[in-house]
């Protein structure tokens, strides 16, 4: 958590009403100067689960690995103070380790895409990757964000926890893809299909700053690149697909600085190919960019992620569904 009042008591909430009761819910503020941690101490005060780690800024990698490290359990799930967990989010993914055991090392749910109201944007259910996922992760980030996961505790401390130097780079935002990478080929990942999580991607968080997730995933490519060189192939196919959509998504909220630095960097790695494809994605941008300002103009309300109710609160607690 980091100056997160604004959102800070609903994700908690959401976190506090999981149907799997039996869990630490510990809160790491990174630094925050604004009134999110009297928030937290206000939901401890009631709920004995709740303890608030305070700690000075060092970025969410740091933050994340610095609760990890206080906790005791043997599965960690982390969510950012952001997003949003449906009530049966955790309880359906630790099942699944309780009925595979220990060839298990990672298990996911779908998401939906939420706004600052709330409001669905969209549901992400493109992944059905499951087992050895080494090959699909190379590829892309099919998890597709941090708050999705549960992991085995031993195989999150065995590879090293998330990876703070990033920040060092300017490149924060993809150390959840870079866990994931380092995971993948030494235990199984298993898929919950339900849509149990509610993922925020405004302009103002850390996935809004498109340029410096561009510099994040190329980072993170590399590494893979190393590690696993039989892979090439994929990986290179995936950063090149990655920076084409941060370039049409910079184009569509018309951050021209942004789009400068993820051109600098498609330049950077294969300069050929994306010489060649960057006037069709300049023109696709631009296409995406009007689409985007009709639809942002509809005024049509989006149907809103609901959680679960505190006691004393009105709002019921509402089972999210499996997809069939």
């Amino acid at each position: 958590m980091y100056n997160a009042e604004r959102t800070i008591e609903r994700t908690l909430t959401s976190v506090q009403t999981q149907t799997l009761t039996a869990i630490e819910i510990i809160v790491v503020d990174d630094g925050s100067t604004d009134a999110g941690p009297s928030i937290v101490e206000r939901h401890a005060l009631s709920d004995s689960r709740v303890q608030l780690l305070r700690k000075r800024n060092q970025g969410v990698a740091a933050a994340r690995n610095h609760g990890a490290r206080r906790a005791r359990a043997r599965l960690l799930s982390f969510i950012d103070a952001d997003d949003l967990w449906a009530p049966e989010a955790l309880a359906r993914q630790y099942d699944i380790f309780v009925e595979e055991g220990g060839k298990v090392g990672l298990v996911y749910s779908w998401f939906a895409r939420i706004n600052d109201k709330d409001e669905i944007v969209s549901y992400e259910s493109s992944s059905v990757e499951e087992g050895d996922v080494l090959s699909a992760i190379c590829l892309r980030n099919f998890i597709g964000n941090g708050s999705s996961s549960m992991i085995r505790r031993d195989l999150f401390e065995e590879v090293g926890g998330f990876d703070a130097s990033l920040r060092d780079h300017d490149a924060e935002g993809c150390e959840d893809y870079d866990l994931f990478g380092r995971l993948a080929g030494r235990c199984e990942f298993r898929l919950v299909r339900a849509f149990d999580v509610g993922y925020r991607q405004a302009n103002d968080n850390m996935s809004g700053n498109l340029a410096r997730m561009a510099r994040s995933r190329s980072i993170c490519a590399s590494r893979l690149l190393r590690r696993h060189p039989d892979h090439a192939k994929l990986i290179r196919h995936g950063r090149r697909r990655f920076l084409r959509w941060s370039l049409r998504r910079a184009l569509r909220l018309r951050r021209w600085d942004y789009g400068l630095s993820i051109m600098a960097l498609m330049l950077k790695h294969e300069p050929v190919a994306n010489l060649v494809d960057l006037p069709g994605l300049l023109l696709r941008g631009r296409e995406i960019r009007l689409l985007a300002d009709r639809m942002e103009n509809s005024g049509v309300a989006g149907e809103v992620f609901r959680i679960g109710a505190l006691a004393g609160q009105n709002e019921p607690v509402l089972r999210m569904e499996e997809e069939a």
